[in-house]
């Protein structure tokens, strides 16, 4: 028979107690320096302390049970100072200050972060409980605006190919050609299939629209800035049979998977009679969700 003899007992305390990792430390089977190694615990992590003596604390973290050295422990929760994410596009976050380290997560531009400490161009950073480094000059005290002021025209000469032709069944393939140009601000861009030459999408300073050309149909016509959540006014002529028709800006940041790829930062905005549409900024129109629960989507761009 074989015992496992400790080097230091624990001492029950009155009751478990959280502290905080001063510095990144193992967390062990057993209360001595050559035990099997369970985890690592990043600086400034949260811990359950269950028992502790001078030199062994049995603590919890996480879904982990075991043994970390006391001495690196501390009662006093760390400060964080809460910034955000600006950058032109999403950044990562590394395992140690360095370009070259592993990449752990990636973090969406405009997301909020937890900021410990910063130094040498690096900031060490809690997000979406994962703690690791991201560079200083991604980071800003403001958070950014959600708001959006334009891009949401279609590029010209894309080809985009949608699952049907938006008012009736069957694949159908776009190029997206430059119409005209007003006073050198408006610029409108035509949704060509090669016969019926009838949608558009016109963009300036002020706001843009989509609608059917020949006959005339606005689908949506608003004023820049589109802010999240905000109901405006429908602007066009009422085919909804309600008094003072609305439409709802759900969203200007989400991220949207359709057959012909992610895109980020959709604008999605819900009609008076309940179908949404979903635009991207440069490419314009990628999905229609009707309120049957059936929708159109985009599923190639060239």
């Amino acid at each position: 028979m074989s015992f496992t003899v400790f080097s230091t007992p624990s001492v029950a305390t009155a009751a478990s107690i959280t502290q905080y990792v001063k510095e990144d430390a193992l967390l062990v089977d057993a209360a001595k320096k050559d035990a099997k190694v369970i985890a690592t615990i990043k600086k400034f992590s949260a811990i359950t302390v269950l028992s502790s003596s001078n030199d062994w604390s049995h603590v919890q973290f996480e879904k982990y049970k075991g043994y970390i050295q006391t001495a690196k422990l501390t009662s006093k929760k760390p400060t964080t100072t809460t910034k955000y994410i600006q950058a032109k596009n999403d950044i990562f976050l590394r395992e140690k200050p360095s370009a070259s380290a592993t990449k752990m997560t990636t973090i969406p531009n405009r997301s909020a972060v937890f900021v410990y400490y910063s130094a040498d161009g690096w900031s060490y950073i809690h997000y979406n409980k994962q703690k690791g480094f991201v560079y200083t000059s991604a980071l800003t005290d403001k958070k950014p605006s959600t708001n959006v002021t334009g891009g949401l025209l279609p590029k010209t000469g894309l080809k985009l190919t949608y699952a049907s032709e938006f008012l009736s069944s069957g694949q159908t393939t776009y190029t997206i050609q430059k119409d005209i140009v007003i006073n050198n601000k408006t610029l409108s861009v035509t949704y060509n299939n090669g016969g019926y030459n009838g949608y558009y999408f016109l963009e300036d300073s002020g706001g843009f629209s989509f609608g059917i050309q020949d006959g005339h149909w606005i689908i949506f016509n608003l004023y820049y800035p589109l802010v999240e959540g905000a109901v405006v006014p429908y602007i066009g002529p009422n085919e909804y049979g309600i008094s003072n028709p609305k439409i709802t800006i759900e969203s200007t940041t989400a991220t949207v998977t359709v057959k012909a790829g992610t895109f980020k930062n959709v604008v999605i905005f819900k009609q008076p009679d309940d179908i949404r549409y979903y635009v991207a900024k440069g490419i314009g129109l990628i999905k229609i969700e009707y309120t049957d629960g059936t929708t159109n989507e985009l599923v190639s761009i060239k």
